[in-house]
């Protein structure tokens, strides 16, 4: 009788352990794609409003409107690129949802802005938005 009830037991915490594993995946993919779902209405704004010649016009004067929206895009981006970097969204949904949107399409205007928001400081505040661009372009190949 012991026997059976020791592996009962082991069964148990098997389908316990295995079941949370399922659930953390899926609550991690779920989370990713809510996540770039939002991201997708900051970067629409890049997308459809803006083209280069304006972001860099916007962007170096720091008193606009414009300026403030851009810099809060940018650090949109940046917030999920610390997520992605660090492994809180799942990559391989990343790069499915966000490959040939992020790095193809609005590649140019957000180096532009990380350009131009580097070369008026000496500090570097969206490392995580470099390393997401480098990173959807030759590190990661599905």
């Amino acid at each position: 009788m012991g026997i059976i009830t020791l592996f009962t037991s082991i069964l148990a915490i098997f389908v316990a352990f295995l079941s949370f594993m399922c659930t953390y995946r899926w609550e991690r993919r779920r989370a990713t794609i809510e996540a770039y779902k939002d991201l997708q209405e900051v970067l629409f704004f890049l997308y459809e409003y803006k083209d280069e010649k304006e972001i860099e016009l916007f962007v170096n004067d720091t008193k606009s409107e414009e300026y403030k929206v851009l810099s809060s895009v940018l650090g949109s981006i940046e917030s999920f690129a610390i997520c992605v970097q660090n492994k809180t969204y799942d990559q391989k949904m990343v790069y499915a949802l966000a490959h040939g949107y992020i790095d193809v399409t609005l590649r140019k205007k957000i180096t532009l802005l990380l350009d131009v928001k580097k070369s008026k400081s000496s500090e570097d505040y969206y490392p995580n938005t470099a390393w997401l661009l480098l990173w959807m372009d030759q590190n990661y190949k599905l």
